[in-house]
């Protein structure tokens, strides 16, 4: 019997040291917003994040969209924290960010990464495009355009390149850059790579 009990808590201790191995601690910028405390601007602020220890780094891609929540220890604890509430902007107005691959050459390395606004909404002052343009930087921060990977802003099925450092936010260049957004009935840029060879342009 003792010899069964000593067998169980060595599986357990061994269980508990591989699910630990399982998960990291790791640090990425978000865009941070401190509601009800009179901030006028974004900040853009390292935060710690837990994430799957996988090979290669390209899956922090998925906590860029991951929540961010005020935390009260005087406060119970509520899972039913409204979007809008959260301090990651992101998350917030609804953008999600991934990697896309495909069947081809590198396995390993995403074809391109995107910021998607497809279902976006404006949740606080700043418009959708501010909050895509802070994405863009924080996840440039990770993913360097010298790793060889494209960034990409996405609304529905429409596609342009989307490359920091953007400049001053001004009303004028965000509302040219909504504009540079292809509307319906245009295809996406042909300089975003695509898994396999590039549609023929449409004869005239």
């Amino acid at each position: 019997m003792n010899t069964l009990l000593i067998a169980f808590a060595w599986m357990m201790i061994a269980s508990s040291i591989a699910s630990a191995s399982m998960f990291s601690i790791k640090c990425v910028k978000l865009p941070l917003w401190y509601n009800g405390e009179g901030e006028e601007a974004i900040q853009i602020i390292s935060v710690p994040k837990v994430s799957m220890s996988t090979p290669g780094e390209w899956h922090l891609i998925g906590l860029f969209d991951d929540p961010f929540e005020q935390y009260d220890p005087r406060m119970p604890k509520t899972s039913a924290l409204s979007r809008a509430e959260d301090l990651n902007m992101i998350y917030a107005y609804g953008i999600t960010t991934s990697a896309v691959y495909g069947r081809k050459a590198d396995p390993d390395k995403p074809l391109k990464l995107v910021i998607d606004i497809s279902k976006a909404e404006q949740a606080h002052l700043f418009s959708i495009m501010e909050v895509a343009r802070a994405a863009a930087t924080c996840i440039r921060d990770v993913f360097p355009q010298s790793l060889g990977v494209p960034l990409v802003l996405k609304d529905k099925d429409k596609e342009i390149e989307f490359e920091p450092p953007f400049g001053a936010a001004t009303k004028k260049n965000i509302e040219e850059a909504e504009q540079d957004v292809p509307s319906d009935g245009h295809k996406p840029s042909s300089r975003v790579p695509s898994d396999g060879p590039a549609a023929p342009a449409d004869a005239h």
